[in-house]
C-alpha cells in the first residue's frame, strides 16, 4: 500500500493474520484502529509520512514479534512508553517528525536487540538515559532538533573507545 494517494482513516476492520503493514507515503488521517494493534504476529509496522494524529500506544510494542515500527513523519503525540515485557525483538524504532513530548524512554534499554533509534524533531526534553548504555548493539541514534540537554558521558562506555 505505499508510495501512492490512499487517503481517508485506516479501517477498522479485522485485520487478521497480518505480518508485515507498510502503508507509508500516503495521505491516511485519523488514528491506528485497535484492530490493527492487536496483531500479535507483526513483524514490520510502517505507517510513516501521512497525516496519521493519535497519542502514542504502548499496545504497539505490544505486537510481540515486532522487530521494525516506522510511525515518523505524521502528528502523534504524548509521552513514549515501551513495553518490553510483551516483546523483545524490536531492532528498528522510527518516530521523529511528530509532536512526542516529555523524556527519552528509560524503558527502551529493555530492547537488547535494538540498533537503530530514530526520535529526531520532536518536542522531547530532560537527557538520554545513561540506561540505554545497555542497548549493546544501538549502532545508529539520531534525537536531533528536540529539546534535550545533559551531557554524554554517562551514555558512552569508556571500555568501547578506540
Amino acid at each position: 500500500m505505499s508510495n501512492n494517494f490512499l487517503s481517508g482513516h485506516l479501517p477498522d476492520e479485522q485485520w487478521n493474520h497480518m505480518i508485515n503493514f507498510i502503508a507509508s507515503r500516503n495521505m491516511f488521517s485519523g488514528s491506528i484502529p485497535a484492530s490493527l494493534l492487536s496483531q500479535r504476529n507483526m513483524t514490520i509496522f510502517d505507517i510513516s509520512l501521512n497525516q496519521l494524529s493519535d497519542v502514542f500506544s504502548v499496545e504497539l510494542t505490544n505486537m510481540s514479534r515486532l522487530s521494525y515500527l516506522s510511525m515518523s513523519s505524521n502528528f502523534f503525540y504524548g509521552t513514549l512508553s515501551f513495553n518490553p515485557a510483551a516483546t523483545n525483538r524490536l531492532v528498528q524504532l522510527f518516530l521523529a517528525d511528530n509532536l512526542f513530548t516529555g523524556t527519552l524512554p528509560v524503558s527502551l534499554r529493555g530492547y537488547p536487540m535494538m540498533a537503530e533509534v530514530t526520535l529526531s524533531r520532536n518536542w522531547l526534553s530532560g537527557s538520554i538515559p545513561p540506561e540505554w548504555n545497555e542497548l549493546t548493539n544501538l549502532h545508529i541514534l539520531f534525537v536531533d532538533r528536540n529539546k534535550l540537554t545533559g551531557t554524554l558521558d554517562k551514555l558512552v562506555d569508556p571500555s568501547k573507545q578506540p
